[in-house]
């Protein structure tokens, strides 16, 4: 989300779908970290957090973005090498 809010694709509009985004991911973590739930199930989850992730990634924000996805993706792999 930090590496988004930087490149200026997610503002303080988007907050319902960031919301969503943060539910979904919560219950597909829910879900896989309960070992009775069935593969339906999560596999259910899986899709429908893929949808609403998509959403919020997908969205053409801003115009002539061509580079914008490259510095999200370089935005992540540093975020993550500094952990």
């Amino acid at each position: 989300m930090s590496a988004l809010r930087q490149l200026g694709r997610v503002e303080k509009v988007d907050a319902g779908l960031v919301a969503l985004c943060r539910v979904a991911a919560d219950e597909l973590d829910a879900a896989c970290n309960d070992p009775s739930e069935s593969r339906y199930v999560r596999g259910v989850l899986v899709a429908r957090y893929h949808g609403v992730l998509t959403h919020l990634l997908a969205r053409p924000d801003t115009p002539n973005d061509d580079n914008s996805l490259e510095s999200l993706f370089a935005a992540v792999v540093d975020d993550a090498t500094l952990r």
